[in-house]
């Protein structure tokens, strides 16, 4: 039977790995981890970017994977400590919270992958916990999370262009008033659809010939082996359901709220209630900044997902030139975590509400001061209007 092997370059490697191609007849390679080795036996590889450039991009990019890493995972940690409290409770802020915890655990599964490789190294090929980590929580659970998080971010786009498009109807759509059954819906069937992911290769256990260890391999399912066509099918399936659906109806549902949203200026601007405007801006800060972050998520999710597409439709193109793939994969990881710390800068920057509400959380005394001033000013106000008004009177 045909063996899946693959070596640790460095502690430097990515993991982000979606798809599992076969290299040869013989062996079965994971794309993220795999050792630059020669694809055509003595002839030399004719591709693009070339081992020995891959090697130098994984290594000097680690250094920018690693702090983005951490920033993901707090950012990412601060968004679910925020969207969770009760001041935030809403039918954006339950999306919202959704979005964060995939995000935060995609992160989580990506750090644990690196990790574990990181402390076995040379020898995570054969250990077990590596192994499972790898396959099973990185290239099937993770890849789940990662597609959900789409899905969710374009659901949350349709909740917005609903408020908007709809502002007293909204609560009728079962979108708007089932969020936390709907999130669940999605996170269930993006898992359960990729269970294909996990049924390619199983676990095998031997015994090494030189230490009588025991020792630890993947090796490809009798049904992949003999019929690849159906786990194909549904690869190019998962992508078109779980990534190019939600990512463009982000688009569309973005363009519609951004349409909306200048018809209904003049309108807004015509309200003289005071606590009306005031409600209607905070909703149009929410609105936009929905629209920042998720149109920012979609442009950053396009490198590795093209990637993986064109590797899917063209596989001669893939093995001819890697290595390039490879690349394309990193830089595509890099994005993803760019987008997870965008996230949270943008709603920290254009979310009062946000900022409010985290100020309140990680900086109790600064909150404090500032509810504060407020009411002092508040007061002031009050006792002019009262003054002009007595004025106005005599």
């Amino acid at each position: 039977m045909a063996s899946f092997n693959f070596s640790v370059t460095s502690p430097l490697f990515d993991t982000s790995t979606e798809e599992w191609n076969s290299t040869n007849s013989a062996t079965l390679c994971p794309e993220e981890t795999t050792r630059p080795t020669d694809q055509q036996g003595s002839a030399p590889y004719q591709g693009f970017v070339t081992p020995e450039a891959y090697l130098s991009f994984i290594e000097k990019s680690g250094y920018f994977i690693y702090p983005l890493t951490f920033l993901a995972f707090l950012f990412c940690g601060f968004g679910v400590i925020v969207y969770s409290t009760k001041q935030m409770r809403s039918p954006t802020s339950i999306y919202l919270l959704a979005v964060n915890l995939t995000e935060l655990a995609n992160v989580v599964i990506n750090m644990a992958t690196e990790t574990t490789g990181f402390i076995y190294g040379d020898r995570a090929s054969d250990s077990l916990i590596y192994i499972v980590i790898f396959y099973y929580f990185n290239a099937y659970l993770g890849t789940s999370v990662r597609r959900t998080t789409f899905w969710l971010s374009s659901l949350l786009s349709a909740e917005r262009c609903i408020a908007v498009c709809y502002p007293l109807k909204s609560k009728c759509f079962k979108l708007v008033r089932y969020p936390v059954v709907t999130a669940i819906s999605v996170t269930i069937s993006s898992v359960l659809f990729h269970v294909f992911v996990a049924l390619k290769l199983f676990l095998y256990q031997y015994q090494s010939k030189d230490s009588n260890a025991t020792l630890w391999k993947l090796l490809p399912t009798e049904s992949f082996v003999t019929d690849r066509a159906p786990y194909d099918a549904m690869s190019i399936a998962s992508k078109v359901l779980f990534v190019v659906l939600p990512l463009l109806g982000c688009l569309i549902f973005n363009f519609i709220t951004v349409v909306a949203l200048r018809i209904h200026t003049k309108t807004r601007a015509s309200m003289t209630g005071s606590v009306g405007i005031k409600s209607n801006n905070n909703d149009s800060k929410t609105t936009i900044t929905v629209l920042a972050s998720t149109f920012v998520l979609v442009i950053m999710a396009l490198p590795s997902n093209i990637t993986s597409f064109i590797g899917n439709v063209d596989a001669d193109l893939q093995a001819k030139e890697l290595y390039s793939f490879l690349v394309f994969r990193r830089i595509g990881r890099l994005c993803e975590l760019i987008s997870n710390c965008v996230g949270f800068i943008c709603y920290m920057t254009l979310s009062a509400r946000f900022r409010k509400t985290f100020i309140g959380i990680f900086c109790p005394c600064r909150s404090k001061k500032s509810s504060i001033n407020e009411s002092s000013c508040q007061s002031s106000a009050s006792r002019e209007t009262g003054l002009s008004t007595i004025s106005e009177e005599g």
